[in-house]
């Protein structure tokens, strides 16, 4: 951080960059000065959240007449943080990742565009990829009305996830896109995704067992295609199995708009989501001993982990009694990586 900066605040070739917290900001402001809640926007929101909650997930088109405001108040907050939690996780493993170009494919609004420019400040070209007019058109006014220059001047394609028309990027990102697609679809995207991805790419589906086996899937896929994997999985194929599914979840605050969308009063809500980042073998990055996949549980002189290691998924309890292993242990979160320490039984365990 530059002398003088305010803590959500770096300079970066000469100018600011806005941090996570400053850009969710202006993102809920942005949204509830853009989007208002009419009768009609109130109904198309509980027929979004039915059609989302569907047994066999959405597909198709959604029973709604405005799509992209019902959307954009209803779910556009939550898949912002969504999409920066994951995009966190790959800056973390990546420290001289130093991305200028950005592929956005299915970018609805623009939610993961915003939460790029809050990770990677030396983005400057950004190419945002949707079929719904209307979102785009959203989408634009919140990012000119941004203040961020790299928002302001997203380059927005109306197309599908299958047009052969955009060039390849530093940066490819899918937010919520994959299961929305038949099956077929699905590897048909996650081929077209990696052809794209020049350095790294973020796929983030939601945090259901049904999201977390399309990530899954297209994991192995992107193994097969000679990628290399760097989050969540350190280096493999998810090792987790049902009844357990490999997701995360970030606490994310409730804007005016987002809590009058949902009729609901608490303040903030938690996103649960899947996600897999996925490189190129010229990307330098870290190796990481594992990652917790699920919320740890703290009791007096114990705290039990469950971990992703290269060996597989495993359980970890570590007592008060293994010292600084302890104190390290105490400050882990949901999604962490692993300290090396940790990564392994202690001696004479059996």
């Amino acid at each position: 951080m530059t002398h003088g900066s305010t803590p959500d605040e770096e300079q970066v070739d000469g100018a600011a960059h806005l941090g996570l917290a400053a850009i969710g900001a202006v993102l809920r402001a942005r949204l509830d000065q853009t989007v208002t809640l009419t009768p009609g926007v109130r109904a198309d929101v509980a027929a979004l959240s039915s059609w989302y909650r569907s047994p066999n997930g959405p597909r198709g088109l959604p029973p709604v007449r405005d799509f992209a405001r019902a959307y954009a108040a209803y779910r556009m907050p939550a898949t912002f943080h969504a999409a920066a939690a994951a995009m966190r996780a790959a800056a973390e493993l990546t420290p001289d990742y130093r991305p200028r170009s950005m592929l956005d494919v299915g970018a609805g609004s623009g939610s993961a565009v915003w939460a790029a420019a809050a990770t990677w400040p030396t983005l400057v070209k950004v190419r945002a990829v949707e079929r719904d007019g209307p979102s785009i058109d959203l989408g634009r006014g919140l990012a000119e009305r941004s203040g961020v220059a790299v928002l302001a001047s997203i380059d927005w394609a109306r197309a599908d996830a299958y047009a052969n028309a955009f060039e390849p990027a530093d940066l490819v990102t899918a937010s919520y896109l994959v299961g929305e697609l038949d099956p077929g679809q699905q590897e048909r995207v996650i081929d077209r995704l990696w052809d794209l991805t020049a350095g790294v790419l973020v796929i983030v589906e939601p945090g259901t067992p049904r999201g977390a086996d399309q990530i899954r899937a297209a994991t192995r896929r992107l193994i097969n295609r000679g990628a290399t994997i760097l989050a969540p999985c350190p280096g493999t194929e998810c090792p987790v199995t049902l009844p357990e599914w490999c997701h995360f979840s970030v606490r994310l605050e409730r804007s005016r708009l987002h809590r009058r969308a949902k009729q609901v009063e608490l303040d903030y809500e938690d996103e649960k989501f899947a996600y897999v980042v996925a490189a190129r073998d010229t990307v330098p990055s870290l190796t990481a001993a594992g990652r917790v996949v699920a919320r740890p549980r703290r009791t007096k002189g114990r705290v039990e982990l469950r971990l992703c290691t290269p060996s597989g998924a495993v359980s970890r309890v570590v007592a008060r009694s293994e010292g600084d292993a302890y104190k390290l242990a105490r400050k882990l979160e949901w999604g962490s990586l692993v300290p090396e320490e940790l990564a392994s039984p202690p001696r004479g365990d059996g």
